[in-house]
């Protein structure tokens, strides 16, 4: 073989080696950081980040995970502007950027500019079930209950495992008093998550609408009173629940177990 064609060769293994070395170091670092970060030792994490910002200075991976520490140290500013570098890189995470950048955004109770900030990662990401939560979760901040259903609708349909999505859904229902979808909504939430402080609150939630409209005065006479809009199409379903709540209080249900 040609002695400088055999030199070229060699030098394009080598060059290539390199470049595999310096991608494992890389995410080895940055594995590490997050490591750093869950202990919530963020300085440490930063200190990493650093390091590896000298091998690759635009990763979408890096930056969000940079604007995730800085946020972790209420350091705002520097966030957006490590999200700001991550949305503009060609890396993934990006879809996680756009969530923290109007997440922070919202938090500053700029929820105009948080929501543009959702609706132009949707644009990039419209099968975004994480987007479309956030988007429906700062829309029920803001008394703006129909956008907000409609988009923890979306966030559903693409992930129906995503337990916030439901209960996002079952309090935009709740608001807007659509008790039987409040209901299911509630249901769904709690299959997922029937353990913890928001399912204790959801459970208080789902008994109080069961039983929402059922009343005993005290000569033991039963009232139902349909609390929904009884024109719709679940307002057979309301009679039904009222009717079954009702019978818990006749003679022969009372001693049964709930």
């Amino acid at each position: 073989m040609n002695r400088l064609k055999l030199f070229i060769i060699l030098l394009l293994f080598l060059s290539s080696r390199q470049s595999f070395c310096q991608s494992s170091d890389f995410n080895e670092i940055i594995e590490h950081g997050i490591e750093s970060y869950d202990k919530g030792d963020y300085k440490e994490a930063l200190r990493l980040y650093n390091l590896a910002k000298k091998i690759d200075t635009v990763s979408g991976v890096l930056n969000y995970e940079i604007a995730s520490t800085y946020l972790a140290l209420k350091d705002t500013v520097k966030a957006l502007a490590y999200c700001e570098k991550s949305i503009k890189s060609t890396d993934k995470l990006n879809e996680l950027a756009f969530v923290l950048y109007g997440t922070i955004l919202d938090g500053q109770n700029k929820s105009d500019a948080a929501i543009e900030k959702f609706t132009e990662g949707l644009k990039i990401y419209p099968n975004s079930s994480i987007l479309h939560y956030n988007l429906a979760l700062t829309y029920f901040n803001n008394y703006k209950d129909k956008e907000a259903e409609e988009n923890a609708k979306k966030a559903i349909a693409i992930n129906p495992q995503y337990a916030s999505s439901h209960l996002i859904l079952a309090y935009t229902m709740l608001a807007q008093k659509k008790r039987i979808p409040c209901i299911f909504a509630l249901y769904n939430f709690l299959l997922l998550e029937p353990k913890g402080k928001r399912a204790e609150k959801a459970y208080k939630e789902l008994n109080k609408q069961l039983s929402s409209g059922v009343t005993q005065n005290d000569s033991s006479k039963t009232t139902i009173n349909l609390t929904g809009n009884n024109t719709n199409e679940f307002s057979s379903l309301e009679i039904l629940l009222g009717i079954i709540e009702a019978s818990k209080n006749t003679v022969e249900n009372k001693k049964k177990m709930e």
